[in-house]
């Protein structure tokens, strides 16, 4: 998350390998830490796998 720095200083979730029940789509709730700026932004960031199986989709970003 960037602060308004525009470094991104502040990792808010890492995932790593297969996901671990086998399901494909997983929903995730994350929380921001207190006193977030109203004006944030946020950058994504993959290192894909060797095949097909190493793919990563983002859908329904929101932020409440």
């Amino acid at each position: 998350m960037d602060d308004g720095s525009g470094t991104y200083p502040t990792l808010l979730a890492t995932y790593t390998g297969p996901e671990p029940s086998g399901i494909e789509w997983t929903n995730e709730s994350i929380a921001l830490p207190s006193g977030a700026p109203a004006n944030a932004s946020f950058q994504f960031v993959y290192t894909r796998g060797t095949s097909f199986t190493g793919d990563l989709a983002v859908d329904n970003f929101c932020i409440n």
